[in-house]
C-alpha cells in the first residue's frame, strides 16, 4: 500500500515499533524503514524508568530505522497509559525525555477523545492512553508543557544523529534493537549507537576515510557484529569488502549460518570464509588482522577500539569530589546529539529525580561558543564559565530533578578559548518566607467551598472537608505579601519558589502575570512584578480528577458531580493536591553576566 500512496502522491506511514520486539518474525529495520516517518510508541506508567523493555526498545528501533534510511523524522505514539487522569506535566515530562533521549522527535499524543457535551466533565474516555483534551483539569495551563515539547522536537530535528558505532543487529527472526544499556558487547558511557540491517549494509554501506558511511548522511566509526557467531556467508563477503576499503568491524569469529538455507553446506562456507577474514588460525580470545586498508578486531573492549581510532565519548560528566556515575544513587546524566552543517545540538537529562547544583560536562566540540537554552522557559544564553582544549569543551552546568538542557554550538570562537566567569547560572538564597495563613478559593459548582483559611499548607486530602478533600479542579490561594524596599531596589533578580505543587500552578503578582509554574524547580521570576511594601499574591493550582472520581465512588449517582464511563472504587487512595510548599522568595547573589540570546 506504500507503493499505492507514493503513486498518488501520498505520504505513507505506519505504527511499526513491534516489528523489533519481543520476539520479531519480520526484519523490523525494514519495516519500519519502508515508511516514510517510522514510528514506534512509548507508555507511562508508574515506574516511570520501566516503560522501555530492556530486550527492545521500540523508539530507539524506529529511530535506527529512521536514521539508517534516511528518514528525518521518528515518530511515536506518546504517553499511552491505562491510568486515567493521573498524569500531569511534570510526570509525563520525565517519559517523553527519555523518549527524546532515545532519538524521538515528533510525538503523536495518545490521545484527543472528542466531548461533544460542554456540562459533562471529565467525560467519555476510550480505556487506553493519557487524556489529552479540553475537559482535562490542566487542559488551559498545559499550553507551557507542549511549547517544552514543540521546542525540544524542533531541535531534534535538526540535521542528523551523531553516533559512533553501528551494530548489525544480525539475519536471523529474532534480531531486535536494545536499549543503550543492554546493548552488546557494552558501548562505552559517552557514546551513541544505531543498529543497521543485511538489506542497508549489503546496498547502502561505503567507507570513506575509515568511517562508514550511509547516504542518509549517517557515519560511524565501527561496526559491531552480533556475539553469538552467526552469520551468513553472503554477509561475510560484504565484511571483507568493507574491511578492505579501510573499515573497522569488531566481531567474534562466526561459527555458523542462520537458518536452513544451504545447511549443512553453508556452515562449511561459513568456516572458510572466516578464516579469510578472520585467518587460519583460531588464535587467542582477543586480537585483530588487517586487511586491506581495514581491520577485523574482537575480544577487545569497544571503548578501547574507539580510543585506538582516537575517539573519545561524545559526552562526558564529573561531579566535583570525583563521584563514580555508574554507582548507586549516584548523578545520572544522558544525553543525545545532532548534528546541522556546522552546528552541534545536544541534549542533556538529568535523570533522577533531584537536583544537581553543579556537573562539569563536556562535549567532543571546540572552537565554537557553547550556548545553554532552557527549552522549558525559552531563554538561551550564551555561557560565561566553559573551557576549550584538545577539541573538547567543559562548562558546569546545573539541573532541577528530572531537568533538561540544550547546549548548542554554532558561533565560532578560538580553538583554545575560555569563559570569564566560575558559573553559568545565578547562585540563588531564600530572603523571605512566606508562611502563615492563605485564604483559599475554590469553585462551589465542583463541590468546593467558596472561601476558606488555610493556617498552613497541606494536601487538600488532608483536609477534614469533603468538599476539599475529595475536590478537582482550580483553588485560587491568595496572600498579601510585604517585601522590603531594600530587597526590591538592590538590583537583584527576585525569584518566587512555591517549593512542592501537586499539580500545576498559574501566579500573579500585583496583577501581573506570572506564567504557568508545571515543573521542578517550580519557580517563576518576579522581579518586575514586585514592589516595595504589600504585595498582593495569587497563584491558581490545579489538581487531577481522580479524587474528585473516587469521591463520587460513595455518593448516589443523582448526586455524583463527575459524568464519565471511567470509575475508581470506593477507598481507592487519593493524590496528594495543592499548594505544599515551603513558599518563598529567592534573591540571586548578583548578576551571573550570562548574555541572554534571542
Amino acid at each position: 500500500y506504500i507503493a499505492l500512496a507514493h503513486e498518488h502522491g501520498v505520504g505513507a506511514y505506519m505504527e511499526t515499533g513491534y516489528g523489533t520486539y519481543p520476539y520479531p518474525h519480520i526484519d523490523g529495520l525494514q519495516c519500519a524503514g519502508s515508511s516514510d516517518i517510522p514510528m514506534g510508541e512509548f507508555w507511562f506508567g508508574t515506574d516511570i524508568m520501566s516503560q522501555f523493555n530492556p530486550w527492545g526498545n521500540v523508539i530507539r528501533s524506529v529511530a535506527s530505522a529512521a536514521h539508517i534510511y534516511g528518514r528525518p523524522l521518528v515518530q511515536a505514539e506518546s504517553f499511552t497509559a491505562w491510568s486515567h487522569w493521573q498524569e500531569s506535566p511534570a510526570l509525563l515530562k520525565p517519559v517523553g525525555d527519555e523518549a527524546f533521549l532515545n532519538g524521538l522527535n515528533r510525538m503523536v499524543f495518545h490521545q484527543y477523545t472528542h466531548q461533544p457535551v460542554l456540562d459533562m466533565k471529565p467525560g467519555w474516555q476510550y480505556g487506553a492512553g493519557t487524556h489529552f483534551d479540553r475537559n482535562i483539569t490542566w487542559w488551559e495551563q498545559g499550553r507551557e508543557f507542549f511549547r517544552y515539547l514543540g521546542r525540544c522536537q524542533y531541535l531534534l530535528q535538526m540535521g542528523t544523529f551523531v553516533a559512533d558505532a553501528c551494530y548489525f543487529y544480525g539475519e536471523g527472526a529474532t534480531a531486535f534493537v536494545p536499549s543503550r544499556e543492554y546493548i552488546r558487547p557494552a558501548l562505552p558511557l559517552g557514546c551513541d549507537f544505531d543498529c543497521l540491517n543485511a538489506e542497508v549494509l549489503f546496498r547502502d554501506v561505503t567507507v570513506k576515510a575509515g568511517q562508514l558511511v550511509l547516504p542518509s548522511g549517517m557515519s560511524y566509526c565501527v561496526l559491531v557484529l552480533p556475539e553469538d557467531g552467526v552469520l551468513s556467508p553472503g554477509v561475510i563477503r560484504r565484511l571483507a569488502e568493507l574491511v578492505k576499503a579501510g573499515a573497522t568491524v569488531v566481531g567474534p569469529r562466526p561459527r555458523k549460518a542462520p537458518g536452513l538455507d544451504g545447511y549443512p553446506a553453508s556452515d562449511g562456507e561459513v568456516t572458510r570464509l572466516a578464516a579469510e577474514l578472520w585467518g587460519t588460525k583460531e588464535g587467542p580470545a582477543q586480537g585483530e588482522r588487517k586487511l586491506g586498508s581495514g581491520r577485523i578486531v574482537w575480544g577487545k573492549p569497544l571503548h578501547d577500539i574507539l580510543a585506538a581510532k582516537g575517539v573519545e565519548a561524545d559526552f562526558a560528566y564529573v561531579v566535583p569530589g570525583g563521584e563514580n556515575p555508574t554507582k548507586s544513587g549516584a548523578t545520572r546524566l544522558d544525553f543525545i546529539h545532532r548534528r546541522d552543517n556546522e552546528t552541534d545540538v545536544y541534549f542533556v537529562v538529568n535523570r533522577e529525580n533531584r537536583p544537581e547544583s553543579r556537573v562539569d560536562c563536556t562535549f567532543r566540540v571546540s572552537g565554537k561558543l557553547p550556548e545553554i537554552f532552557d527549552p522549558v522557559s525559552g531563554l538561551t544564553r550564551g555561557a560565561t564559565a566553559f573551557s576549550q582544549a584538545a577539541g573538547r569543551t567543559t562548562l558546569p552546568l546545573e539541573f532541577a530533578p528530572y531537568g533538561s538542557l540544550f547546549v548548542v554550538f554554532r558561533r565560532p570562537i578560538g580553538t583554545e578559548a575560555k569563559g570569564s566567569s566560575a558559573l553559568n547560572f545565578s547562585v540563588l538564597q531564600p530572603v523571605a518566607d512566606i508562611d502563615g495563613p492563605w485564604q483559599v478559593r475554590f469553585d462551589p459548582a465542583s463541590g468546593g467551598p467558596r472561601s476558606v483559611r488555610f493556617e498552613r499548607l497541606v494536601s487538600w486530602t488532608k483536609r477534614p472537608e469533603d468538599g476539599i478533600k475529595y475536590y478537582s479542579g482550580t483553588a485560587i490561594y491568595r496572600k498579601t505579601v510585604d517585601i522590603g524596599k531594600s530587597l526590591t531596589e538592590s538590583g537583584r533578580r527576585l525569584y518566587l519558589d512555591l517549593g512542592d505543587v501537586k499539580f500545576v500552578a498559574e501566579a500573579r503578582l500585583n496583577g501581573k502575570p506570572l506564567g504557568v509554574i508545571w515543573t521542578a524547580p517550580w519557580r517563576v521570576e518576579i522581579t518586575d512584578a514586585v514592589r516595595p511594601g504589600t504585595n498582593a499574591l495569587e497563584i491558581d493550582i490545579i489538581n487531577l480528577w481522580p479524587n474528585r472520581v473516587i469521591g463520587d465512588a460513595s455518593l448516589p449517582a443523582a448526586k455524583r458531580l463527575t459524568k464519565t464511563n471511567v470509575t475508581y472504587e470506593k477507598g481507592t487512595p487519593l493524590l496528594d493536591s495543592g499548594l505544599l510548599g515551603p513558599v518563598q522568595i529567592l534573591s540571586d547573589k548578583g548578576r551571573s553576566g550570562n548574555e541572554l540570546l534571542h
